[in-house]
């Protein structure tokens, strides 16, 4: 299908299943689309793709901050944490995120995966602390069968991830609450959109800054 906003959008043979890039997402909300207009396109092709569009990126270090950071987040009304065994049939489970939207669901589908240290760190850096960050966590379920709230409380919400990940054990489980923590506390202190991820990545830095110190 072809779009005049988003270009070329894929059909992947089944009925209803139509999907693009991350990336191209990324970059169409980096040339300065207000918000208001940018949720407005994204609607309108839903309504053009029977309600559901496939966001693919072939990461585990998905650049999801920006795309959720260019969606009005009151245009949001749930966003839905899930784990599959489609994306990659090597490891327990990957995770996904479904942003739901007016007219049809977002289906974001990296690699997002708890197997070891490094790929767990990508899960809160780029999934768990934006979602806290944006503000959005209190709009967020999770789907291991049964919907659930997120959890306000940054340990609990830690927990909940990895164990919907199916790799419940982290050996830096402290730090991603610590990190969890700060996020929270920067939405809490009123920063949004980029300056919450300047102001975000300087606690972060102070924190183990003080921590190599010691």
């Amino acid at each position: 299908m072809d779009d005049f906003y988003f270009g070329k959008v894929s059909d992947n043979g089944k009925a209803g299943e139509y999907s693009l890039s991350l990336n191209r997402l990324n970059n169409l909300a980096g040339l300065g689309v207000e918000k208001q207009s940018f949720t407005a396109q994204l609607n309108r092709l839903l309504t053009k793709a029977d309600c559901h569009v496939i966001v693919n990126d072939g990461t585990s270090y998905p650049d999801f901050h920006t795309l959720i950071n260019h969606i009005e987040s009151e245009a949001i009304s749930m966003i839905e944490l899930e784990a599959r065994t489609d994306i990659n049939e090597s490891v327990n489970a990957t995770l996904a995120c479904n942003i739901y939207l007016a007219e049809g669901v977002l289906h974001v589908r990296p690699h997002w995966c708890g197997y070891k240290e490094i790929r767990a760190d990508e899960i809160i850096d780029t999934l768990l602390v934006p979602l806290f960050l944006l503000n959005l966590n209190s709009k967020t379920v999770i789907n291991d069968g049964e919907k659930q709230k997120l959890a306000t409380d940054p340990a609990e919400a830690v927990h909940q991830i990895f164990a919907l990940s199916k790799y419940p054990r982290q050996s830096r489980q402290t730090t991603y609450v610590t990190d969890v923590s700060f996020a929270q506390s920067v939405a809490e202190n009123g920063y949004f959109g980029e300056s919450a991820f300047r102001e975000y990545e300087k606690l972060r830095t102070e924190n183990r800054n003080k921590s190599w110190a010691s």
